[in-house]
C-alpha cells in the first residue's frame, strides 16, 4: 500500500497510520472520548462504543438544545415537559417560561421543577435563587437519599439525583438550564428534550 500520510512509499497495510481530526496516529496507536475508544490497526479505526450520558439545554431563555442535539426555539408563556420518564415515571423536569422583554419572542426561563418519586418529592427552582422541597422554602446544600442539591457559587445551583440526572442551573445573568441524563434512559424519556 502507498503510504500517503507519511509520503514513506510503498508499506505493509498493517504498517498503515490512521487520521483522526487532522492528527496522524501509528498502528496500535489510539484515543479516547467520553462514549468511544479507537485503535488504528492497518489504517482503520477499530472502535469500541461505551454508553454515554445525553446533555439537553435550554439557554438565552427560549433555545433548545435536545439529546439528539437538534436544536429549536420555544416563545411562550407557559409550563413546559422538559424531559420525563415516561415508562417508569420516576422522574419529570418542567421548565416555565415567560415573557421578558419588549415583544413576544424574548422569552425567560422563569423557573424549573423536579418531580422525583412519582409525585412524592418536588423540588422547585426559582431564577431568583429560592429553592423549595414540597412547597417549603429550603436552604442549600440539602442531601436526601433520592438527591444532593447544593450552589458551588452565586451563578449555579447543581441537582444530582440517585436516578443518573443531573441538572446544572445558572441563575445569572439569566436562568439557563444545562441536564444530563445517563444513557439508561435512551428511548424512555419525552418531552422537548
Amino acid at each position: 500500500v502507498y503510504d500517503d500520510i507519511g509520503n514513506s512509499g510503498c508499506i505493509p497495510l498493517e504498517q498503515c497510520f490512521c487520521m483522526y481530526n487532522g492528527d496522524s496516529f501509528a498502528p496500535g496507536a489510539g484515543y479516547s472520548t467520553s462514549c468511544r475508544s479507537c485503535v488504528c490497526a492497518g489504517g482503520l479505526w477499530n472502535c469500541q462504543k461505551f454508553p454515554c450520558s445525553a446533555t439537553c439545554a435550554i439557554e438565552g431563555g427560549s433555545h433548545f438544545t435536545t439529546f439528539d442535539v437538534t436544536r429549536y426555539t420555544i416563545h411562550g408563556k407557559c409550563s413546559y415537559i422538559i424531559s420525563k420518564d415516561c415508562q417508569e415515571n420516576t422522574f419529570s423536569v418542567i421548565g416555565e417560561l415567560y415573557p421578558c422583554g419588549m415583544t413576544d419572542t424574548e422569552t425567560c426561563l422563569k423557573s424549573i421543577a423536579l418531580i422525583l418519586n412519582r409525585g412524592q418529592t418536588t423540588l422547585l427552582i426559582q431564577s431568583s435563587g429560592s429553592v423549595f422541597m414540597n412547597m417549603v422554602y429550603i436552604q442549600l446544600p440539602i442531601s436526601t437519599a433520592d438527591f444532593t442539591i447544593f450552589r458551588p457559587s452565586n451563578f449555579f445551583i447543581i441537582v444530582q439525583t440517585n436516578l443518573g440526572l443531573q441538572l446544572q442551573i445558572q441563575l445569572i445573568p439569566i436562568m439557563q438550564l444545562y441536564m444530563n441524563l445517563d444513557s439508561s434512559y435512551r428511548g424512555k424519556t419525552c418531552g422537548l428534550c
